[in-house]
């Protein structure tokens, strides 16, 4: 088999304004506001009148040619290999990339040395190597120059300061191995797919600093590892006549790891007052910050603590009972920078989800969960009850703060709270964003067609109807960076159905 294929993708903007008689403005409920040859034509303006009308225009195009050849013996031997290149007109450094794949595939239950064990009806080895590339990478930055000027002798002297930076960005790409195998026993009544990959992220766009200049560059010299395993099992069976079920269950384990930063230490990443790194050894987007140990209980404790004695006589009242205690990494009895450390990153460890089903004559039930865990999420709604002023606090600080010593050791005072030693960017604002979900539960009754009764199906549907978790955000499902800032929370739908077939 073989292919090829082409894709365009235009842009361009323009925009046109004017203004109606004075006291007039835009209304929905007025029709007239609703057409720009309404307005004064003395206020008319239009972009597309301007020379340079196309903001920011842009033209990408791609082509892409593609083959696939297979081969199959005797059912039980399978070869296949999938050559791609890949051309694109945003790239200059590298306009194409060659991807090239292989795999074999071994039916092992139909060997001769199979045929007598009954309880193996199918297994197939497989694995596979391949590369996928990703086209998304931006486009270099054009350099520019700006005009400037200075004074010599007395006299003015116009000039040009130009960038700094010098972008050589191409194609990333994937290098994934995968083995695994597919199994059917008992019958066909329970089958296993199961999965062992690793996932090399190469030519990662990073950026990195020049050797001339402060601007920051972006090149493809990082690299990502990402490992794990992916096991699918199925069990179908039948009670009795009238009785059947259905079990279905998935787990993924995922480990993700930075492998490569061009020599450099780290790159910052998210928020600057809620740093987020890319570090090598670590996971993508780790967060960064103090670790906390507990809470100062009362004036002994902070008395006797090294750590808080020091703030305190750098500050008069830095640090009292009720406040954040941090753990001195270096053990040099300061608080400062160094005593930072990962706290978690957002990317998930392992997925989970089930499937059970169950019918009895003309009744059927459904319901799907799943979940995930690993990862850690930033609450970064609760840091901006401490960090501004009239928000409202979560009922979960209200009510478990520190009010009087043996209160709690995880919360601190409300005096605390907008303190610059409480606001650090620490573990207190992360939490464990492991969940659990009832997907969707659906209990279903079907009447089959009957003389003058026509086909037709009640069902009774719960979407999302439950989720538990240790996170208290409004969301547990945030984005990839794993800061769940004001998400909106999804929403539980129950719904009554029919439907009838005439």
């Amino acid at each position: 088999m073989g292919g090829f294929s082409f894709r365009d993708e235009r842009f361009n903007w323009s925009w046109e304004k004017g203004y109606f008689y004075d006291g007039s403005p835009f209304s929905r409920d007025v029709k007239q506001s609703w057409y720009i040859n309404n307005t004064t034509l003395a206020t008319r303006e239009a972009k597309d009148a301007d020379p340079d009308a196309n903001i920011f225009p842009s033209r990408v195009y791609s082509r892409s040619y593609f083959g696939r050849l297979q081969y199959k013996y005797k059912d039980r031997y399978i070869a296949y290999a999938t050559l791609r290149n890949e051309a694109a007109n945003k790239y200059n450094q590298q306009k194409d990339i060659t991807l090239p794949s292989v795999g074999v595939a071994w039916v092992v239950s139909q060997e001769d040395f199979m045929k007598g064990i009954s309880s193996i009806n199918y297994l197939k080895l497989r694995a596979g190597w391949g590369r996928l590339a990703n086209g998304n990478v931006p486009t270099a930055r054009a350099q520019s120059a700006t005009s400037t000027w200075s004074v010599f002798n007395d006299a003015r002297v116009d000039g040009f300061y130009f960038s700094t930076f010098q972008d050589n960005l191409s194609w990333e790409f994937n290098e994934e191995l995968n083995v695994g195998l597919n199994l059917e026993l008992l019958d066909r009544r329970l089958s296993i797919d199961a999965d062992y990959f690793i996932k090399n992220t190469k030519n990662l766009a990073i950026p990195v600093l020049p050797q001339v200049g402060s601007e920051t560059s972006y090149k493809n010299v990082g690299s990502m590892r990402n490992k794990g395993i992916e096991i699918t099992a199925t069990w179908r069976g039948k009670i009795s006549k009238d009785w059947g079920y259905m079990v279905s269950g998935n787990i993924s384990t995922i480990n993700n790891k930075i492998t490569d930063l061009a020599g450099q230490a780290f790159i910052s990443r998210g928020m600057a007052e809620f740093q987020q790194r890319l570090t090598v050894g670590q996971p993508l987007d780790v967060f960064y910050g103090w670790d906390v140990i507990g809470v100062y209980q009362n004036q002994d404790e902070v008395d006797k603590d090294p750590v808080a004695a020091a703030a305190n006589a750098a500050g008069a009242g830095t640090v009292k009972p009720g406040y954040l205690k941090f753990r001195d990494v270096n053990g040099d009895k300061v608080l400062d920078a160094n005593d930072r450390v990962y706290l978690g990153s957002p990317a998930p460890t392992y997925y989970y989800g089930a499937n059970i089903g169950v019918n009895y004559k003309g009744f059927d039930l459904s319901v799907r969960i799943y979940g995930q865990g690993g990862n850690i999420i930033l609450n970064r709604n609760r840091a901006e009850v401490f960090r501004t002023s009239g928000r409202n606090i979560d009922a979960q600080l209200a009510e478990n703060r520190w009010h009087g010593e043996g209160t709690t050791n995880s919360y601190p005072s409300s005096e605390g709270y907008r303190t610059a030693w409480n606001q650090r960017n620490s573990r207190f604002w992360l939490e464990d964003g492991k969940f659990f979900r009832i997907q969707n539960i659906q209990l279903g009754y079907n009447i089959e067609k009957h003389n003058n009764i026509p086909e037709m199906r009640f069902s009774l549907t719960a979407d999302r109807p439950y989720v538990w978790s240790k996170s208290k955000s409004t969301n547990v499902e945030v984005g990839f960076d794993g800061v769940d800032l004001d998400t909106y929370p999804t929403p539980a739908v129950f719904t009554i159905g029919w439907s009838v077939k005439f």
